[in-house]
């Protein structure tokens, strides 16, 4: 593959990506990157969907975003810039294929191509967007409307209308208990918004 969806590069810096860059192939449920580890390079997104999060030191997830085709992870390329350690756990929702530039080549290439840096900005400014969407739910929405609202973002972003996971793993995605998860996704069944069956929600 020597195209990344949904971003239009001039076609010197595409070739020059995909020259220098090392694509990398993962299957669901594979961690790309972990906490508190080196940076690979400053990632895009070939195909697949990514969940990035951080974890706490009892365990508890904390969502932070997804990654889509033609999209980067901000905190990786700031990493990379600032030569540090890894802050945040990135694991593949999906079959993910993943592009990334060493972050010895990332100076040279912002250099040589504003667009890049434009292209930051720009992933910058849509993570902040959805960092206050975060924000918003935790500050005034009940745990029902963040479930239902967390149900129908995956499932515009994974394109499908069946989403597979288990009550637990909702449960630390949205940082609350199994319990209250289990017996409000039973709710939204009654209501007839969603259907369950084994690891599986289905968006009606």
């Amino acid at each position: 593959m020597n195209e990344i969806p949904n971003v239009v590069f001039s076609q010197p810096l595409k070739q020059e990506i995909f020259n220098i860059g090392i694509q990398k192939e993962f299957a669901k449920d594979t961690i790309i990157q972990d906490i508190n580890h080196n940076v690979r390079g400053f990632p895009l997104m070939l195909s697949g969907l990514v969940k990035v999060f951080r974890i706490d030191e009892h365990g508890k997830e904390i969502l932070l975003y997804y990654l889509q085709p033609g999209e980067s992870c901000v905190l990786c390329f700031i990493t990379c810039l600032k030569k540090e350690k890894s802050r945040i756990k990135a694991i593949a929702e999906q079959d993910s294929n993943l592009i990334f530039i060493p972050s010895e080549y990332i100076d040279t290439l912002l250099r040589k191509y504003p667009e890049l840096m434009y292209y930051f900005f720009h992933q910058y400014h849509s993570r902040m967007e959805e960092f206050i969407d975060l924000v918003e739910n935790y500050a005034f929405k009940n745990t029902e409307e963040r479930i239902l609202d967390f149900i129908i973002n995956k499932s515009k972003k994974s394109h499908s209308q069946t989403l597979e996971t288990s009550h637990e793993q909702l449960a630390k995605e949205l940082g609350t208990s199994r319990v209250v998860v289990s017996r409000l996704l039973k709710k939204l069944e009654e209501e007839k918004r969603i259907s369950l069956s084994r690891n599986k929600i289905i968006l009606n």
